[in-house]
């Protein structure tokens, strides 16, 4: 949604060259903050681990809607439960993608299992839906309906 205000927008303000930076500049940092900031963790390798580096997304915003991306954190139930974090891809209610980034048990034990590939595809993913969005939103900008109702207002 974001994505086509701003491309109808930026289509109504700016002509011609200056379209496409400013356009790419918005899609490239909506993308960036729907995926979520990554911060790459490497756990010290003196602790018996099965993982320990990988990536920890921090600050994901809804700026993609109506898909957007969340982390899901289980505390554990009781003594004999771990606890975990679950990174998802949602549009609306519905989970479309769901990945374990952090697991911690009992003992310490931390496994980190989201790599620089996979939030890729998550980056790419965001970029594939803010490019539809700017290409919706730029077509209503060339509509003659648009034109003609904001004629009328003047």
């Amino acid at each position: 949604m974001l994505s086509i205000f701003l491309s109808f927008l930026l289509k109504r303000i700016f002509h011609g060259k200056v379209y496409v930076p400013f356009t790419t500049t918005c899609l490239l940092l909506i993308s960036f903050f729907s995926a979520g900031v990554p911060e790459y963790w490497s756990i010290p390798e003196n602790l018996p681990q099965p993982s320990t580096q990988g990536l920890h997304l921090n600050n994901l915003l809804p700026l993609s809607f109506p898909f957007y991306a969340s982390i899901y954190h289980r505390r554990p139930m009781d003594f004999r439960d771990v606890e975990w974090e679950d990174y998802r891809l949602n549009f609306i209610t519905l989970i479309l993608q769901e990945t374990r980034v952090v697991f911690v048990s009992i003992l310490g034990t931390v496994v980190l299992s989201l790599s620089w590939t996979t939030y890729i595809l998550y980056f790419s993913f965001f970029s594939l839906v803010n490019i539809i969005g700017a290409a919706i939103g730029y077509w209503l900008s060339q509509t003659a309906f648009i034109d003609k109702l904001l004629k009328k207002r003047k």
